[in-house]
């Protein structure tokens, strides 16, 4: 845990250590998730489909589904081989990496977050400061952007479609190691895109975002969610463990989402709709023995109950796909597992043991 996080949440002995900005908004109190939780449902465990094959040198961070019906690739991050690792979506079976370490087109250092929209996927590059875009299935580099504005990118999400898309990324610059910077204005950016099939994706139009202070200020980021639903966007604020919400004009809208319950850190979030509308929020709370997910009502936001795996512990990003999916006509929740492989949580298996609504995850 940085030490800016520590600082930024209820550690008054760590100010005058030098490991806040001069500017940084006051402590805020955070209700322990035990207590929040207390009241709540028993923890529903649900067995995983399977988990892929592991390596500790990979350390994975998130993953992304790109499917044309019949078959299904889940790409996830590897920020320690520097590359693209490959799932087989139904089975979990290992497929070839793709990318190697550099800066070249189709090179990756550092990679941390990918969004699969249509067949392209969009790769957010934390130690080349850009966003690359690769045509799939056959991965295919196109050209990057970004590089003259982000510092330090995290995560990723969108509205719209490859022809006019607007692409979120969040930025955690620091100016200093693990102290949280003065200036937090551009902790958000947004890009309007077109995405090509055969060139260079142009960029539109770029705009920065982040409240200077106060409550809508943004301090340790990372994880980034849409919903195209009702134009808003949640981000996960990891010093007060929970998840901002925000329209699409980079405007704070007063509520967090997952307040007081999260234990360890909010690392990734997901959004599961529903046929008849309405949905749920599943947000990860990351520890290092166990991922916890706890569901959300995607209006309310009030609390539905946890649900966890029987193996996937320390979950650092996680990503959703409604049915079908190959394997999964139900919907599918991949989570990475222990920095080292990934997991698959079929979303009916979810649904059952948690009593929520039919016809979430779009199943029959």
């Amino acid at each position: 845990m940085k030490c800016a996080r520590l600082a930024s949440i209820l550690v008054p002995a760590l100010v005058a250590t030098g490991c806040q900005g001069g500017d940084t908004p006051a402590p805020e109190e955070v209700v322990p998730a035990a207590e929040a939780a207390a009241a709540s449902p028993p923890i529903a465990v649900v067995e995983e489909r399977w988990i892929t094959e592991a390596d500790t040198l990979w350390d994975v961070d998130t993953p992304d589904l790109w499917t044309n019906g019949t078959e299904a690739l889940v790409l996830v991050t590897g920020k320690g081989s520097h590359d693209l690792k490959v799932f087989d979506g139904a089975t979990g079976e290992t497929r070839p990496a793709i990318g190697q370490m550099g800066s070249s087109l189709g090179d990756f250092l550092r990679p941390n977050g990918v969004l699969v929209v249509e067949d392209f996927a969009l790769v957010v590059e934390r130690d080349n400061r850009r966003v690359q875009v690769l045509a799939m299935p056959e991965a295919t580099p196109l050209g990057w952007f970004g590089d003259d504005v982000l510092e330090y990118p995290y995560g990723l999400a969108a509205f719209g479609e490859p022809g006019r898309l607007e692409l979120w990324v969040t930025d955690d610059y620091e100016y200093e190691e693990d102290v949280l910077p003065d200036d937090l204005t551009h902790r958000l950016h947004r890009f309007s895109l077109v995405l090509h099939k055969n060139r260079a994706p142009e960029v539109v139009a770029h705009e920065a975002f982040g409240e200077a202070s106060g409550a809508g200020s943004l301090r340790v980021v990372e994880s980034i969610q849409t919903d195209p639903g009702s134009d808003r966007l949640f981000v996960a604020d990891e010093s007060r463990k929970s998840y901002l919400e925000y329209d699409r004009a980079g405007s704070y809208l007063g509520r967090r989402l997952a307040e007081g319950f999260i234990d360890g850190d909010p690392e990734g979030i997901v959004l599961v709709q529903c046929s008849e509308g309405g949905g749920y929020w599943v947000v990860t709370d990351q520890q290092d023995h166990v991922s916890l997910f706890r569901v959300f009502d995607r209006e309310s936001l009030e609390f539905e109950g946890t649900f966890r795996g029987a193996v996937t512990a320390n979950t650092d990003g996680a990503t959703f796909e409604h049915g079908p999916v190959p394997g999964f006509p139900h919907g599918v929740l991949y989570a990475v597992h222990d920095d080292q492989a990934l997991s698959a949580i079929d979303w009916r298996d979810v649904s059952t043991a948690m009593g929520l609504r039919s016809g979430c995850g779009f199943e029959e």
